[in-house]
């Protein structure tokens, strides 16, 4: 009986190699496939208004708004990051929020993303004073301008299923095309115990007097003020429900 002729074991490696490139391909075509749907429902969502407010509402777990706030912008990216941001101004059905005015005096953003990267120590070394907003902002994609403001309070801050710790400084704030000037802004870090996600949030507002002294301006329901703060987050369940 003739011997059976055997394989080259590279027509294995071959094709082995082969299949891998295939696969790889697929996968970049699916994932191409599915970045083109998401960004397609990404800009239907942005014109409208219901949509708009039921992603933020999702990623804040909130049932409702604070008073006076609007859905600017929600958006979520296979669970390695989500950002919402309020605003105080309401835009109309139709109308896309990218290149608008974001705000008039008030507004708030939310970044939720895997823990561990260097903007999360950044953000903790800014809570803890061993650097500056500047600094903290640096290489960073968020599209916000803070000054190296006076710092005015600091301290921990309640929220629904964990801890918060906040900084809150005098300042501008710009974004876009809209910027202030007099504002107080205040940056929270938020520790949810029992995962490996790094919550960070600012809320800014309009300084009351921005020519008083620090000891003399008068906090009250400001971004400043740890009982309005306090209040405003609680519309919130940043550590889920």
């Amino acid at each position: 009986m003739a011997e059976a002729k055997k394989t080259n074991p590279w027509v294995w490696v071959a094709a082995g190699c082969g299949g891998v490139i295939v696969l790889g391909g697929l996968a970049i075509m699916g994932l191409g496939w599915w970045g083109f749907n998401k960004a397609k429902s990404f800009e239907r969502q942005l014109k409208d208004p219901v949509a708009r407010e039921a992603s933020v509402r999702e990623i804040l777990g909130a049932d409702s708004l604070p008073d006076g706030y609007h859905a600017h912008m929600g958006m979520s990216l296979l669970g390695f990051m989500k950002m919402a941001m309020l605003s105080d101004r309401e835009l109309p059905a139709g109308e896309d929020p990218g290149g608008k005015v974001p705000f008039d005096e008030r507004g708030f953003f939310y970044f939720d993303m895997m823990a561990g990267s260097k903007n999360a120590k950044k953000v903790e070394d800014f809570i803890a004073g061993r650097i500056g907003v500047e600094e903290m902002l640096e290489d960073t994609n968020v599209n916000l301008d803070l000054d190296e403001g006076e710092k005015i309070a600091e301290g921990p801050v309640a929220i629904a299923g964990g801890q918060a710790r906040y900084v809150a400084q005098r300042g501008g704030v710009g974004m876009g095309v809209k910027r202030q000037d007099d504002s107080l802004n205040t940056m929270v870090l938020v520790d949810c115990p029992g995962d490996r996600r790094f919550r960070f949030a600012i809320w800014f507002g309009p300084d009351p007097n921005p020519d008083a002294p620090a000891d003399q301006l008068d906090l009250t329901g400001t971004p400043a003020d740890p009982a309005a703060l306090e209040a405003f987050l609680g519309h919130f369940h940043l550590c889920g429900r």
